[in-house]
C-alpha cells in the first residue's frame, strides 16, 4: 500500500493530520472526512510540513487541516469520525496517531479539597 498517513488531531470544529503516497510523491492528496455514513467534510492534503520534509516524506507538503465548523459535531461523533486518503482510485482509511484516548481527570471543585492533580506545576503571583 502506497498511500500513509495518520490523523493527529480529531476535534469537533477541525480535524488535522498528514497523507502521502510514495508513487506519487508530488500528489496533493483528497482528505475526505465521514461520520458513519455521513459526508462532513473535505479537503487536500496539501500544508507544508517542516517535519514531514525533515522526515523524508515528499516533499513535506502533505500536511492537511480540514475546517468542520459548519457541520454539527459532537465530542462523541468526534471520536468515531473517520478520515480518507484519495489517490487516484486508492481510498485509504488514515490511521489515527493516538489510539488510546487521553484520560482527562474530573477536577470539579465541591468537595472542600483543593482541585489539582500531578500534572500541575505551582503558580506564583507576585505584586500587590
Amino acid at each position: 500500500m502506497a498511500v500513509t498517513g495518520f490523523l493527529e488531531i480529531s476535534g469537533t470544529h477541525s480535524v488535522s493530520g498528514w497523507a502521502y503516497d510514495s508513487a506519487l510523491p508530488s500528489a496533493r492528496l483528497e482528505i475526505v472526512v465521514r461520520i458513519a455514513d455521513e459526508f462532513v467534510g473535505s479537503g487536500y492534503a496539501d500544508t507544508d510540513r517542516a517535519d514531514l520534509l525533515a522526515a523524508g516524506i515528499g516533499d513535506g507538503l502533505h500536511g492537511f487541516s480540514i475546517d468542520l465548523s459548519e457541520a454539527t459535531i459532537s465530542a462523541e461523533d468526534a471520536a468515531v469520525l473517520d478520515v480518507y486518503a484519495i489517490s487516484g482510485v486508492e481510498v485509504v482509511k488514515i490511521s489515527r496517531a493516538l489510539t488510546e484516548p487521553e484520560t482527562i481527570d474530573d477536577l470539579s471543585f465541591g468537595s472542600g479539597e483543593p482541585t489539582s492533580d500531578e500534572k500541575q506545576l505551582p503558580v506564583f503571583i507576585l505584586g500587590p
